[in-house]
């Protein structure tokens, strides 16, 4: 399963590269690298919680994603606890059954004598 995920990851890198870049952003690399300061180069993540228009959205999206991994967690959780418990019940059972075979044994032995 990795090693598909691997491949779609690898061909889509692969065709990620060959696609150019637009002139806009080869425009402000090169301003980027000359070191002038314009207005675009001002702007950073924080700007996203300034303007209520992108906030909101971008505050539901990351309350989106956490609820979604709370909830795989849970599932991963309750699998891991169900798989724990049915191990215990078996481990509980067989230790039982073997005091119980041994107190048999000992029981047989002590008739014998």
């Amino acid at each position: 399963m990795y090693g598909v995920l691997a491949i779609v990851c690898t061909v889509v890198l692969a065709l990620r590269l060959t696609i150019p870049e637009s002139e806009i952003w080869l425009k402000a690399h090169a301003d980027r690298k000359a070191g002038i300061v314009t207005e675009a180069s001002k702007v950073g993540i924080g700007d996203l919680f300034k303007n209520k228009e992108y906030a909101l959205p971008f505050i539901a999206l990351i309350i989106s994603f956490n609820v979604k991994f709370a909830f795989i967690l849970l599932a991963l959780f309750c699998v891991i606890g169900f798989a724990s418990a049915i191990l215990v019940f078996r481990k509980r059972r067989y230790n039982t059954f073997e005091e119980e075979e041994a107190a048999v044994e000992v029981a047989e032995t002590s008739e014998a004598k």
